[in-house]
């Protein structure tokens, strides 16, 4: 543990997971004692949601693949390219469960229909071929203009996008797929960013919207690991064709 005043703030390190503790002392003299994330920009981005089993995403296959068109597909690298020919094939993709009951029940705290809007967003993203469209915004943009569930985007056209922010937020404080989340924060005082160029932003919880849009306008979605995840091929269960995609999110540089 390490210990030191400065400018007023009493600050000291420890093992804990909210890694940074700050005591702040305002203008009125009163102490503060607050917890604070770190997120390193230094060398590669750091991940918002880490790619896990817990993240997989399982998809009906709806239409009728022979033998061989099965073996092409999955041959295939490129997700793109395996959607691509799925579509061409007339086959769809058909969200059909989240593998972790305790992910799902946690992304339905943000909305009922939170699950099924992240599955429309990982085809979106994993059908995407075009690096600059690979950001969080783009793909809101995308399901906001689909609207599948009927939100009325004439009293509330940011709908999609306030649900999202929301999960963002709420992942960056300590909600994890594969534990259950009832907003017990591990952090209380805000985040820590260290930037590529080694200055230090400090989004504090008074300042949430500066923060909710920081983790909006910086995070982009992943291509986990294919076969450590084992997504992007076509399988059988219960004689029903299905296919896997992951949920991995990283901060831009």
């Amino acid at each position: 543990m390490y210990n030191y005043w400065k400018n007023n703030h009493f600050i000291f390190i420890s093992n804990d997971e909210q890694e940074i503790k700050i005591l702040l002392k305002d203008f009125k003299q009163s102490y503060l004692k607050l917890g604070l994330q770190i997120k390193s920009q230094l060398g590669k981005p750091a991940t918002l949601v880490n790619s896990s089993d817990a993240t997989n995403f399982t998809f009906d296959v709806i239409g009728t693949l022979s033998h061989e068109e099965i073996i092409r597909i999955n041959s295939l690298r490129k997700f793109a390219d395996k959607i691509s020919l799925l579509e061409s094939l007339d086959c769809k993709l058909l969200f059909d469960k989240m593998d972790s009951k305790k992910f799902k029940i946690n992304l339905q705290t943000i909305d009922y229909n939170f699950p099924k809007i992240i599955s429309d967003i990982l085809i979106s993203y994993h059908k995407n071929d075009i690096p600059k469209n690979n950001n969080i915004p783009f793909f809101v943009d995308e399901i906001t203009t689909k609207n599948e569930f009927d939100y009325d985007l004439s009293l509330n056209s940011d709908i999609y996008k306030m649900m999202m922010k929301k999960f963002l937020v709420d992942y960056a404080l300590g909600m994890r797929a594969a534990e259950i989340w009832k907003r017990d924060y591990q952090a209380t005082g805000g985040y820590l960013i260290v930037r590529n160029d080694g200055e230090i932003i400090c989004y504090h919880f008074y300042f949430t919207k500066l923060f909710e849009n920081y983790l909006f306008d910086n995070t982009k979605l992943e291509t986990a690991d294919p076969n450590r995840r084992k997504t992007g091929i076509i399988y059988f269960e219960d004689k029903k064709m299905k296919f896997k995609l992951n949920l991995q999110i990283r901060f831009k540089k």
